[in-house]
C-alpha cells in the first residue's frame, strides 16, 4: 500500500490542534493502514479545537459537556439534566440543571487525553450522583452517607462520632430494607456462607440481582460493599457508552490482548525503521523535554512549599525535572 501524503493524513486523521513533529514517520498497522501515532504529534489545542472534539463524543443525552475558559486556559465542564437528589419529584416543578468540577485542559494535552478526560468526567459525574441518590433510613431519619459533601474538617476533628461502637439495625435484612436508591427499594434475596470464611449476598433492586461478597455479616460492610457495586456498575455504564466517532474505545467487548499489540506496534523501532535516518528521533527527544518540562509545579518560599522541597530532597531522586 502506497503511502499516504501529510495532507491526506490531516484530512483523515489529524485533529485540529494537532501537527506532526518534523520527519515524523509513517506507522504499518496489520490492517494495512498507514498512520502517525499521537506519540508523534505536538499539540496546540484551544477552545476551537476541544469543541471540535468534543462534538464527535456521543454518551447519555442528559449529560452535557460544555467547553469554557478561565483566563486563557480551557477547561471541559459536564452539566446534569435531571431532577433534585435531595427532593421529592413530587415537591419539583421540574428538571435542572447542576454543573460538575472543572477539568483543566493544557494547550500542549494530546487529543486523545482531552477524550479521555471527558470521559472521567462523565463517570466522576454519574458516580457523584449515585453517592447521593443512595439513601439510608437509621434512627428515623433519611440521609445520605456516602455523599460527597460531608465536612470533611469538621469530621477530622471529630472523628470519634462516626467510630464503629454498635449496630444500627438488629439484622442485615433490617439494613436492606433500609436503602433506597433514587427511591427504589434493595430487597435481601439470598445468603450463601462460602468455605474461605466470606458471604455472598444477594440484593434485587428493580428486577436485577446485585451479588455482593463480605468478609463478614455485618452492617458496615454490606454498605460499603453495595455502594462499590453500584460505583461499579455505573462506571461500566460509560465504558460501553461513551462514543467518540461512534467508538466504544473502554468497551469490555475491545479485545485486551489486541490492545495490547496494537500499543507495542505504535512504538515499536522496527514499525518506523526510518525514524533516525531523517534525525526524527533527535526532533522527538527535543519534543518530549520540552513536554515533560512546561509541566513542572512551581514552588514558592511557602512553609507548604519548603516542606515539598524537604521531602523531594529525601526521597533522593536521580532523574526527572524537579521542582524548584
Amino acid at each position: 500500500m502506497a503511502k499516504m501524503t501529510t495532507s491526506q493524513f490531516r484530512e483523515e486523521i489529524f485533529q485540529l490542534g494537532e501537527t506532526p513533529i518534523e520527519n515524523a514517520p509513517q506507522i504499518l498497522l496489520k490492517n494495512g493502514r498507514r498512520c502517525i501515532p499521537q506519540h508523534f504529534l505536538t499539540y496546540n489545542h484551544n477552545r476551537s479545537s476541544i469543541e471540535s472534539i468534543l462534538s464527535n463524543i456521543q454518551y447519555d443525552e442528559r449529560y452535557l459537556l460544555f467547553v469554557s475558559e478561565d483566563g486563557n486556559i480551557p477547561f471541559i465542564q459536564v452539566g446534569i439534566v435531571g431532577f433534585d437528589n435531595y427532593k421529592p419529584k413530587s415537591q419539583q416543578a421540574g428538571q435542572k440543571i447542576v454543573f460538575g468540577r472543572k477539568w483543566r485542559v493544557e494547550p500542549n494535552l494530546p487529543t486523545s487525553e482531552i477524550i479521555q478526560t471527558c470521559f472521567l468526567a462523565l463517570q466522576k459525574a454519574r458516580e457523584h450522583e449515585i453517592r447521593e441518590l443512595f439513601k439510608l433510613r437509621v434512627r428515623d431519619v433519611v440521609a445520605t452517607p456516602f455523599n460527597s459533601h460531608h465536612d470533611l474538617p469538621l469530621l477530622a476533628i471529630n472523628r470519634d462520632v462516626v467510630e464503629i461502637n454498635n449496630h444500627y439495625f438488629n439484622t442485615l435484612a433490617d439494613c436492606v430494607q433500609s436503602t433506597r436508591l433514587d427511591g427504589h427499594r434493595f430487597f435481601l434475596m439470598d445468603i450463601e456462607h462460602r468455605r474461605n470464611d466470606q458471604w455472598i449476598v444477594d440484593i434485587g433492586h428493580r428486577g436485577e440481582i446485585i451479588s455482593l461478597i463480605l468478609s463478614e455479616l455485618k452492617e458496615n460492610c454490606f454498605l460499603f460493599e453495595l455502594m462499590d457495586a453500584l460505583i461499579k456498575r455505573s462506571s461500566q455504564h460509560v465504558e460501553e457508552n461513551f462514543l467518540f466517532k461512534g467508538f466504544a474505545r473502554f468497551s469490555r467487548k475491545n479485545s485486551v490482548a489486541a490492545l495490547a499489540e496494537f500499543s507495542a506496534n505504535l512504538r515499536s523501532p522496527q514499525s518506523a525503521p526510518d525514524c533516525a535516518n531523517h534525525g526524527f528521533d533527535v526532533n522527538l527527544a527535543q519534543e518530549k523535554y520540552d513536554t515533560d518540562s512546561s509541566r513542572v509545579p512551581q514552588l514558592t518560599n511557602s512553609a507548604y512549599s519548603n516542606a515539598l522541597r524537604a521531602r523531594l530532597k529525601s526521597l533522593n531522586i536521580k532523574t526527572g525535572f524537579i521542582p524548584k
